[in-house]
């Protein structure tokens, strides 16, 4: 899955991910406008982001299959 921000290249970004109990599963700190997530070590089931740029903090959901 790739996530993509507005912000500059440079700028410090960190996203992760967590599982339905709350768990982190992933998490990763990078400073280009995208960045890819490899999924496939995960188990299919739903999954929640936290995306923090600029100050900003997005959330949402996966699903993987």
């Amino acid at each position: 899955i790739t996530f993509e921000t507005n912000d500059r290249l440079g700028q410090s970004k960190t996203i992760e991910i967590f599982d339905l109990q709350g768990r982190l599963v992933d998490s990763k700190i990078f400073t280009s406008p995208e960045i890819t997530i490899d999924l496939s070590p995960l188990s299919s089931g739903l999954y929640f982001y936290s995306l923090l740029s600029n100050g900003q903090r997005q959330r949402g959901k996966i699903v993987k299959q």
